[in-house]
């Protein structure tokens, strides 16, 4: 009869106790939803899908809710493809409907801590870093707004927080509308023309030519009106290039908007130096812009 290590049965016996220890601590005691013995409820699909719209128009849906860490704002599931193609379809939104505002709502559950080291409160440091995310694809800082929602709590499901977030389209509430070219065609609220880099040329869609049409209506009805057109460049090239081609940006605009009967009168036309949205180089697609406004002279 073979002589039994009692040694080797001791360590056998203490690797098996270590590692029940650790699954019951883990698994059953903190809950982090690998038991064997309970079964765990699905995710509702009131949390785990994302819709967005504007009225009644459907802008986007994705399958795949936002996560985070308990407590935490960053987004863990930016990698996820449908969720990429989600936040893109937004900014197409956006880039298309320049006189539309995002508000982005971020909220946070009672048992997490309510602030971090910059915002008083989670879920608006949550929505901050989703608007963050939209403007690095090309879109304007003034179109998008994170604020925190207490109505908003996210879903605690599997060790992470899902949800929490809304999105919502309005109209500027400053701005004046006009019903004579187009109800969706606002004044007073810069419309953002974007170019290819060291280009001056533009073709204009048919949105930005109604609402041109509107701003030359209301420039014949209002004698203190103007129109401003602002252009402006990246931060590539040498400052005398920046401006040429900033002020190049501005007259092709201003060239347009003559060519459609506007008084040259009626134009204020000029490059802006040296006010970039960001310095980042693979950003730069946002620096190169015209703004156009109407403002009112004394």
């Amino acid at each position: 009869m073979p002589k039994i290590n009692k040694n080797l049965i001791i360590g056998i016996a203490l690797v098996v106790w270590c590692l029940s220890c650790t699954y019951t601590y883990v698994c059953e005691v903190n809950e982090n939803y690998c038991s064997v013995f309970r079964s765990f409820p699905e995710l509702p699909e009131s949390v785990a899908n994302v819709q967005v719209s504007d009225g009644s128009k459907h802008i986007a849906t994705i399958a795949n809710n936002f996560k985070f860490l308990p407590s935490q704002a960053t987004v863990l599931n930016y990698d996820d493809t449908d969720l990429d193609i989600f936040l893109k379809q937004i900014v197409s939104y956006l880039q298309v409907h320049s006189h539309k505002k995002l508000y982005i709502s971020g909220g946070a559950a009672i048992n997490e801590e309510q602030g971090t080291q910059v915002f008083a409160h989670l879920g608006q440091a949550r929505a901050e870093g989703i608007r963050q995310y939209l403007l690095s694809s090309n879109v304007v800082p003034e179109q998008i707004v994170a604020v925190a929602n207490d109505s908003l709590p996210p879903v605690a499901y599997r060790g992470k927080m899902i949800g929490g977030i809304a999105f919502d389209f309005k109209v500027m509430p400053e701005y004046k509308q006009t019903n004579e070219i187009s109800a969706n065609i606002l004044l007073y609220h810069p419309l953002v023309l974007y170019f290819e880099q060291a280009s001056a040329r533009i073709k204009f869609s048919s949105e930005e030519r109604l609402y041109f049409e509107a701003i030359k209506s209301y420039l014949l009805e209002h004698s203190t009106a103007r129109v401003e057109v602002q252009g402006f460049s990246d931060i590539t090239g040498k400052e005398g290039i920046q401006k040429y081609i900033a002020d190049q940006r501005s007259k092709t605009v201003s060239n347009y908007l003559q060519s459609i009967g506007i008084d040259s009168s009626k134009i204020v036309s000029k490059a802006v130096e040296k006010q970039f949205l960001t310095q980042e180089e693979h950003k730069q697609h946002i620096n190169r812009r015209v703004l156009v406004n109407v403002a009112h002279y004394k």
